[in-house]
């Protein structure tokens, strides 16, 4: 795992869930406006998966999970696109206990 894999999965989420929504999204919003498109994000997991398992990008730590669960792990995170990825870390962050007070 090196800073370099990461910033790469960064950016390939952030890449596939643009480049799906642009050659996807987009035209069928324009082609048929009343067509749901919840099922884009499931393109965007496989486009995704597929390039960073057959790129090898691993971003976890060999020693820690083995490879190959290491390789699938980056994949889904790639495919969920930069909202998972958003989700992971804010998920990651500790909330400082002066910002809970709530003015009454």
């Amino acid at each position: 795992m090196t800073l370099t894999n990461i910033a790469v999965a960064l950016f390939l989420a952030f890449l596939v869930e643009t480049l799906v929504e642009h050659f996807l999204g987009k035209p069928l919003e324009k082609q048929l406006p009343t067509l749901d498109r919840w099922w884009l994000m499931y393109v965007a997991l496989v486009v995704g998966f597929a390039i960073s398992f057959f790129a090898g990008l691993n971003i976890f730590p060999v020693d820690v999970i083995p490879e190959l669960m290491g390789l699938i792990l980056t994949g889904i995170i790639v495919g969920g696109g930069s909202q998972l990825v958003h989700k992971i870390i804010e998920a990651g962050q500790v909330v400082p206990h002066n910002s809970l007070d709530v003015d009454a």
